[in-house]
């Protein structure tokens, strides 16, 4: 039942998100085209309040009309990309690749000596990177090329000289990768030229490569990357290059990955250091990002989120493989205090200023995850990280209203939908309940409900305010109430009935008293507080439920005492449940819904109501003969059978005559219709079944009491006719 309530309640939500987003935008599109004249009067008003007078322009005569040929687009745009830029580098790269197969055949063939190609190497590189200097004035793009064609080839001579021909120590050549770094790093920033600072810092993280990991002490190759990334960092910061910042952050996590384990193979117990080093690194990206976006006032690229996201997580994963495994919980309590900073850290921030909220979102995003991990890195138990996910998510909504972002609050509600397949996935598996009501997987699944209660008064709460955030509106906040509350009273039937599948099958008929007030709540929320989803998925399980009550809960054999036995009492409180959530819509709150819906939900659930009654006190009678006629055994039980029928045919008439006096002392149309519809099925009865199966006594009884009946009703119609017709028409 509860499955086909949430397809139906996806299909609803989506719609009906789907009409607000456009309604919304059809009202942003009026606002922002509003007449412009209102500007102008605007900026009068202001004049005037300083003491001026705004100043009116004669509208000039009407100018000639000069119509201008509007030259062609250049067709040589694609033609200079292609055989300037693109032929180009192609031309450095067969260059490198020409060195690299020259380097290869000379060493095969003993051409040329060792040190006389090293020092061919140096040559051409610094041939390169001087006609690059030279070129750059008049050509930039082709002189910055030529350039880094000379920083690769002066990386590529330092590999040869150590690896392939041992002319010079490690230290020498980690020493002239150095200095070829810096000066292409310097190169790039005297020139303004990202592209140069990229093939200096890629062959700055090649360095530890290229000379290897055997004789390189740990603290030294730290010390690098932290040079390397400090300069890299400082000439993000300054020239504002995004990518740089990116680059270096991603050659750090790859060259910092491949070279550690490496060293510390054998020396599990030194991971101190490293573990050290990667919260420096961590630090100092963080400390960049956050100093550029404080104080350089640059908007944020989508590299410089990137930064942000890609760093805290490059910084877990390192540190998750680094620490002992006898520290793992630790780890997840530093995670959690890790998020937590980031959460403060934003709050600061918006504080501070109220610019780019791209930023604070990709911070506020960063804590909650560190935050929901920590659970899980500490092994809890599943059920209490479930609980801890679903309080994540509330809070989530709660910051998002608190920083002002949309996306935060959108982004929380989606999460809901991940927590709801959790719970219907644990009911599922979890098939072996020992004891229904009072189990972890039900406490469980009440305390991630109640976290969706939250989430409703806190959606409901920001609807009520006056002043609300630019980002979020008092409609959009009323929405995400109606839905999450419809989750919530979804989920909670779901539970409900997973726990009342699990009784004993004499105990399960309690399941409908308690999903009856269940649904009794959600309706008096519903249209207390005016959500129209909602009502509908109240609408819906009311329907269902009554069917299934219909289809499992009819056989009254078992039931040792007429009218006083737990089957009576708990589909009584269910009809009664009905009933007055059918009051709460046609008196308490009227107002909060609209006539059409009240008008028809009136009748329908009048119908229900009675209709269930009639079918409850009618099983009831059927049951009590049917028990008798069991214990008759062999016996002929025609006399049974018979004032079974007769019984049936006095309570129906009897009870549409009741309905009948209703209507007429309040006026009520449909109490009317009801009672004259139903006494026309129990003639039908009494004419086409009691007059062939009943015997003469019995006939006797049904036509006698009908026919009173009957008499009564002319009686009253008569009797209060001139009353009828003065409301006849309502």
């Amino acid at each position: 039942m509860t499955i086909f309530l949430f397809v139906l309640f996806a299909i609803f939500t989506a719609s009906a998100f789907s009409k607000m987003s456009e309604r919304i935008q059809k009202l942003e599109s009026r606002i922002n085209h509003l007449d412009p004249q209102s500007a102008t009067k605007t900026e009068a008003a202001k004049l005037t309040a300083n003491g001026l007078q705004p100043t009116t322009t004669p509208e000039p005569g009407a100018a000639p009309i000069i119509t201008q040929k509007t030259s062609p687009k250049p067709q040589t745009d694609l033609e200079f990309k292609v055989g300037g830029k693109a032929f180009t580098v192609i031309g450095v790269i067969a260059v490198l690749f020409g060195a690299g197969f020259f380097l290869r055949y000379a060493f095969e063939n003993n051409l040329i000596s060792p040190l006389l190609r090293i020092i061919l190497g140096i040559i051409a590189s610094v041939a390169c990177i001087g006609l690059g200097e030279w070129l750059q004035k008049k050509y930039k793009n082709y002189g910055q090329i030529l350039i880094g064609l000379g920083l690769g080839l002066a990386y590529l001579v330092c590999y040869a000289a150590l690896h392939q021909y041992h002319l010079i120590a490690s230290s020498i050549a980690i020493t002239i990768a150095i200095i070829v770094t810096a000066i292409g790093l310097a190169l790039s920033a005297y020139h303004r030229s990202a592209p140069l600072a990229v093939v200096a810092q890629i062959g700055g993280f090649l360095t530890p490569i290229i000379l290897g990991s055997d004789h390189q002490d740990p603290l030294i190759f730290f010390t690098y990357l932290f040079i390397l990334n400090i300069a890299t960092l400082a000439l993000a910061f300054f020239q504002s290059w995004s990518s740089t910042a990116l680059i270096g952050l991603i050659g750090t996590a790859i060259v910092f990955h491949a070279w550690t384990p490496s060293f510390f193979y054998t020396r599990t117990q030194e991971w101190v250091l490293p573990s050290v080093f990667a919260t420096i690194f961590f630090l100092i990206f963080a400390v960049t990002s956050l100093t550029k976006y404080l104080y350089r006032r640059h908007s944020n690229t989508r590299m410089d989120l990137a930064v942000v996201a890609l760093n805290p997580a490059i910084y877990a994963f390192t540190f998750y493989g680094l620490i002992p495994f006898v520290y793992r919980d630790w780890l997840g309590v530093f995670l959690g205090v890790l998020g937590a900073a980031y959460l403060g850290l934003t709050r600061l921030i918006q504080q501070k200023t109220k610019q780019d909220i791209q930023y604070q979102n990709a911070l506020s995003i960063i804590g909650f995850v560190f935050i929901a991990m920590a659970p899980v890195i500490t092994a809890l138990h599943t059920d209490t990280i479930a609980i801890i996910w679903a309080v994540c998510v509330s809070a989530l909504v709660a910051w998002g209203y608190l920083i002002r972002s949309r996306v935060l609050v959108v982004l929380a509600h989606a999460l809901t939908f991940g927590i709801i397949l959790r719970v219907v996935i644990s009911n599922f598996i979890d098939t072996s309940i020992q004891t229904p009501w009072i189990n972890q997987n039900f406490l469980t699944n009440v305390c991630i409900i109640l976290t969706f209660a939250v989430t409703a008064a806190i959606h409901w709460h920001h609807h009520r305010k006056s002043q609300m955030p630019e980002t979020i509106t008092s409609l959009e906040a009323k929405s995400l109430f109606s839905l999450v509350t419809t989750e919530a009273f979804l989920l909670a039937a779901f539970v409900i009935n997973h726990q009342v599948g699990a009784l004993v099958s004499t105990k399960q008929v309690w399941g409908v008293a308690i999903l009856g007030i269940l649904f009794l709540v959600a309706g008096w929320i519903a249209c207390a507080f005016s959500s129209l989803p909602l009502r509908v998925a109240v609408y819906a399980s009311y329907a269902l439920l009554a069917l299934r009550t219909l289809a499992l809960h009819t056989n009254t054999v078992s039931a040792r005492e007429f009218m006083l036995n737990p089957r009576i009492y708990a589909i009584s409180i269910f009809i009664a449940s009905l009933a007055i959530f059918a009051f709460l819509i046609q008196k308490r709150y009227a107002n909060n819904l609209r006539e059409a819906e009240r008008t028809a939900m009136r009748s329908v659930l009048f119908v229900a109501v009675h209709a269930l009654v009639i079918w409850l006190i009618s099983s009831e009678i059927s049951g009590w003969f049917t028990r008798k006629i069991y214990a008759l055994r062999n016996e002929l039980p025609y006399s049974l059978v018979a004032a079974k029928n007769a019984s049936l045919s006095i309570f129906w008439a009897i009870y549409a005559l009741a309905v009948l006096v209703f209507g007429i002392m309040k006026r009520s149309l449909i109490a009317r219709r009801f009672a004259i519809a139903f006494l026309g099925f129990t003639i039908l009865k009494v004419f086409l079944v009691d007059t062939s199966s009943l015997s003469n006594l019995y006939r006797f009884a049904s036509f006698m009491t009908l026919g009173i009946l009957l008499l009564v009703v002319g009686y009253l119609y008569h009797r209060f006719r001139d009353q009828m017709k003065k409301f006849v028409a309502e």
